[in-house]
């Protein structure tokens, strides 16, 4: 039974690995991170439960320790402390909305932070070899994506306005169950080498997704999606979202590229880390260009990556090389003449004189202005414990409404709480 119940956590954590970043349903919603954060959520909470009751009959509860446990119960710990003052610190009338909110951001910390944390734990604990098959991801991320290119073609037209009709297609599903079944197999000794190349595959299902947006094609849904434009957004509603998963993915594949055994396993890692690369500059966020270069950086701490490095120079100077050319080289997409350097030397328009003599201020960065003044404002009422844990986003408007009644500048700026 017990067997059963791993085998059952482990199915549970390879859809939350594959199904939950690539699964959306753009025709419901324009934000698709909902679906996917809820059924993240409910995949942790149910891989909880097999490892409650696994452990139970087993009689053996093995909870992995790591240097973070004391500053997560700390923090955790503050957190709870904060949620307490602001529930008893305002009027009696915001005290509902305070538990609502604090009980629903305190349900996805747990779910999408400390769940998550320590099942990477409880993986890494394992001490396996890497036996992961590169031929066999390469086979599937081929097949799949090919019979993905056929979906326009094969897709049943919805016969009704329905829910069902809007969300269910039979070549989809077939697709999807054939997806879930071949990554079932190429897991299935539950190593951390598995759950890391499981998590590689889907980021470079994800990252091509958005490149082919990035260049006006769509091969999903009927009509192209542009809800920001040319940035490419993928599975995620949000460039912002897609690239900074993919910061995550890139130094996991130049770890995998420097430890590669074999030329194959180069050029299959290199391949990763050059789609990632490709799909970050193609949503064309400033952040997460910065975030990635951080990311790259952080590498540079590690002995073994370093040793690597030296044992690899002419391998990682062709793949530099081609990263560099990448970044310089990238073409616009669609219609946009929008660049790697354009977007850079955008900022400029941060600048008084630029808004003066432009059209006016530069909404990506007053909005941001806004956000980050009503945040000081909230921090100077109590700078120990701030407003309260999980109720930025509830007493945000009472912030941002002043101010936009103190300051012309903001007043024609997109606004909103969260």
């Amino acid at each position: 039974m017990a067997e059963r119940l791993h085998q059952l956590q482990r199915f549970f954590l390879v859809l939350a690995g594959f199904a939950c970043p690539l699964l959306f349903y753009t025709d419901l919603t324009r934000n698709p991170y909902y679906t996917q954060i809820a059924g993240l959520n409910i995949l942790m909470w149910l891989c909880l439960g097999c490892w409650v009751w696994s452990s139970f009959l087993l009689k053996k509860w093995e909870i992995p320790k790591t240097v973070l446990d004391i500053p997560w119960l700390g923090w955790l710990g503050v957190c709870l402390v904060s949620g307490l003052v602001s529930y008893w610190g305002h009027a009696v009338f915001f005290r509902p909305a305070i538990f609502n909110e604090g009980f629903r951001i305190g349900l996805f910390t747990v779910s999408n932070a400390v769940l998550v944390f320590y099942w990477g734990a409880w993986i890494g604990m394992s001490k396996e070899e890497n036996t992961s098959s590169v031929r066999g991801w390469f086979l599937f991320l081929m097949v799949w994506s090919f019979l993905w290119f056929l979906f326009p073609h094969l897709r049943k037209i919805p016969a009704t306005p329905g829910t069902w009709d809007r969300v269910w297609d039979p070549y989809g599903g077939i697709l999807w169950l054939g997806g879930i079944v071949m990554v079932w197999r190429l897991t299935r000794k539950g190593s951390p080498w598995d759950f890391w190349n499981l998590l590689m595959a889907t980021g470079f299902l994800a990252a091509g997704y958005g490149i082919l947006q990035y260049f006006g094609v769509e091969m999903v849904w009927p009509k192209r999606l542009d809800p920001y434009g040319v940035r490419a957004v993928s599975t995620f509603g949000n460039p912002n979202f897609l690239s900074s998963y993919l910061v995550v993915l890139l130094p996991m594949a130049a770890v995998f590229f420097l430890q590669a055994r074999s030329l194959e396993e180069k050029i299959f890692y290199g391949l990763y880390f050059l789609t990632y690369e490709a799909s970050i500059v193609s949503s064309l966020t400033r952040s997460s260009w910065l975030g990635a270069l951080a990311a790259l950086g952080c590498l540079g701490f590690s002995p073994a990556c370093r040793r690597a490095f030296r044992e690899n120079r002419k391998e990682v100077a062709v793949l530099g090389t081609l990263a560099l050319i990448l970044i310089f080289m990238w073409p616009t997409g669609g219609s946009s003449s929008m660049t790697v350097l354009g977007r850079v030397k955008e900022l400029k328009e941060i600048l008084p004189q630029a808004r003066l003599e432009g059209p006016g201020p530069y909404s990506p960065w007053y909005q941001r202005l806004l956000i980050w003044v009503c945040c000081w404002q909230m921090g100077l009422e109590n700078p120990l414990l701030g407003k309260g844990w999980g109720v930025l986003e509830l007493f945000y408007p009472f912030y941002q409404g002043p101010n936009l009644l103190a300051l012309d500048i903001f007043r024609t700026l997109r606004t909103h709480a969260n």
